[in-house]
């Protein structure tokens, strides 16, 4: 019984050193959300596409909360898809929002947030979510939250 709790307590301290050499969990590799904050500005990109009124509203109240929570300022562009990840995944954006298909091989390229809104129309599904570059996990963590929030709020 001492050995396993000598071995038990050896494991936990090496994991508390470990997580103590880590700085700050989560980290963002990039510094999105310091960037953001330090700026005052979240660039952000608008998928064309037909999200609808429903859609548009839930958009337009997670823009509203991010800037809330981070007293940055929107400053959006609106494009297809693909040419707003191209530009999300190289840097130049820091969140895309809008419809996003269940078949678009970007999901395994970025980091696709809780649908703020599911749409049916006949048998097709289309989630209207936010999107962010994958790594960026303090600034991920911040719109899961709030696209949660606005998701619940309906």
């Amino acid at each position: 019984m001492d050995k396993a709790r000598s071995r038990f307590r050896t494991a936990g301290a090496a994991l508390l050193l470990a997580l103590a050499g880590c700085g700050s969990i989560p980290a963002d590799p990039e510094r999105t959300l310091e960037r953001v904050l330090s700026t005052g500005q979240m660039r952000i990109g608008v998928i064309a596409g037909e999200a609808g009124p429903a859609g548009a509203a839930r958009r337009a109240a997670l823009v509203r909360a991010l800037a809330g929570a981070t007293g940055a300022q929107p400053l959006q562009r609106r494009d297809a898809a693909d040419a707003l990840f191209v530009v999300l995944e190289g840097g130049a954006l820091d969140l895309v929002i809008g419809p996003i298909d269940a078949q678009s091989p970007w999901r395994r390229r970025v980091t696709v947030l809780p649908p703020l809104i599911r749409l049916r129309r006949g048998t097709i599904v289309t989630d209207v979510a936010a999107v962010a570059r994958n790594g960026e996990n303090r600034w991920i963590d911040l719109v899961y939250r709030q696209s949660r929030r606005v998701a619940a709020a309906g």
